[in-house]
């Protein structure tokens, strides 16, 4: 051992051991002169061992090699592989979703700019998928995995000012600004997870994660206040559901979608899962829609992954007379008597993508409220709020809790602004006369 000293030079990383091995000089850094005497104290005992062998690379002993070559990409990899297969499918997706913004996070700091074209590639990567057969989108995957074979950060590098990068990275999106609150927590608290099994496996000594700088939240609120968008009114219903109607064949079965979002609020997911069986259509008056499964998108190759619903809860949720009939008609056209109620001219199950571009014309076209296939559960909770449900029923027939409801999703109607003001008008003139 030849010394550990501090640096005045302003870099981050102050502290220094620097050791010889036969003539060969080594040195490492550390940002805490703890850890850098814990870590000079851990090489003197391994200098006494007469068995141990010493990696010539790094000058450490070899016997951490194991621990020291691993990088958070690659922990994050071997994670999501033995992880995934308990979660159910829709939050196996969201696993995979914040880790790639982990490995992307987690990069020493002399790595040049990760290309935002990259990120899908992430994903695929960490799900272990194939790439199919399209040259430009595995030049692209190549060039993603060497990036992150050469500039992900290693374990052993985590410390306390390398955590603060990760999380400052974690909060804000490929522009550069900063996350809306949920999605931060979202990004943070799997990022945690996932470094805290690093730790009880003794890959990492400890995680001394940054506490959230709630000042910097408060203040963005104040310069950037949230724009709270409106969902379509009720009567704008069926002229959205006209105008998805289009010289494609399919628009029939995105208006029959669409109808369901709109009338039962199932997740886009759920509506994509239902089968033939999940509904009962009467003649005359209510009908119902037993919601068991959710679909998440193409895993891999083939893989076509149905599973329970988010909250893993199967529920049967009323519907009116006006999506019996839009749900009927759809059945008459498409000629369903069993099975899948949705599937392409492919025989795949539609996606989110496709979806959201036949709402954005439809609405654009009506020339009404856009939304999106998500706002449409907002869009229904919003009418149960307005038409007076009692509100244990509405997050029943939506399947989540009355606090998520009214916390998430209950969104302003849109023309509902000026019948406010009509009702308080007659309030005030009653108030007044009395």
């Amino acid at each position: 051992m030849r010394s550990l000293q501090t640096r005045h030079d302003g870099r981050p990383k102050l502290h220094l051991v620097r050791w010889t091995i036969d003539k060969t000089e080594y040195a490492k850094g550390f940002t805490h002169w703890s850890k850098a005497d814990e870590y000079r104290a851990k090489l003197v005992t391994a200098s006494g061992d007469v068995r141990e062998r010493w990696d010539r690379v790094t000058g450490e002993p070899v016997s951490w090699g194991a621990r020291d070559q691993v990088s958070v990409a690659q922990f994050c990899l071997d994670y999501v592989a033995r992880e995934s297969p308990t979660y159910e499918p829709s939050s196996a997706m969201t696993l995979v979703e914040t880790l790639a913004n982990l490995v992307v996070a987690a990069r020493r700091e002399r790595a040049p700019a990760f290309n935002p074209e990259w990120r899908p590639f992430v994903r695929l990567w960490l799900r272990q998928a194939k790439i199919k057969d399209d040259e430009d989108d595995q030049k692209k995957f190549d060039s993603m995995t060497s990036w992150v074979s050469k500039w992900s950060m290693q374990l052993d590098e985590i410390d306390k000012y390398t955590l603060l990068r990760i999380d400052e990275r974690l909060r804000v999106g490929v522009d550069g600004s900063l996350l809306g609150r949920r999605t931060q927590s979202r990004r943070v608290a799997q990022a945690k997870r996932c470094l805290t099994r690093a730790v009880a496996e003794g890959l990492i000594l400890d995680l001394p994660w940054p506490e959230a700088d709630a000042g910097r939240a408060a203040r963005k609120a104040n310069t950037e206040p949230k724009r709270e968008d409106a969902v379509p009114a009720p009567e704008e219903v069926p002229a959205i559901l006209d105008a998805i109607i289009s010289h494609q064949p399919a628009t029939h079965m995105y208006r029959a979608m669409t109808a369901i979002g709109f009338y039962a609020g199932l997740r886009p997911g759920e509506i994509v899962a239902l089968t033939r069986e999940n509904l009962t259509l009467p003649n005359k008056g209510w009908g119902q829609i037993s919601v068991t499964k959710a679909w998440v998108g193409v895993h891999r190759d083939g893989d076509d992954p149905i599973g329970q619903t988010k909250t893993t809860e199967h529920r049967e949720v009323p519907i009116p007379p006006a999506l019996v009939s839009e749900l009927q008609s759809w059945l008459d056209h498409s000629e369903i008597a069993e099975g899948p109620l949705f599937r392409t001219r492919n025989d795949n199950r539609p996606t989110q993508s496709n979806w959201r571009r036949v709402l954005f014309r439809a609405t654009e076209t009506a020339g009404m409220t856009p939304v999106n296939p998500y706002g449409l559960r907002h869009a229904c909770a919003s009418y149960l709020s307005a038409a007076g449900v009692p509100i244990a029923e509405a997050a029943a027939r939506l399947g989540h809790s009355p606090e998520t409801m009214l916390r998430y999703y209950v969104n302003r109607i849109a023309g509902h602004e000026a019948l406010s003001n009509m009702q308080l008008e007659r309030f005030y003139s009653i108030t007044n006369n009395e």
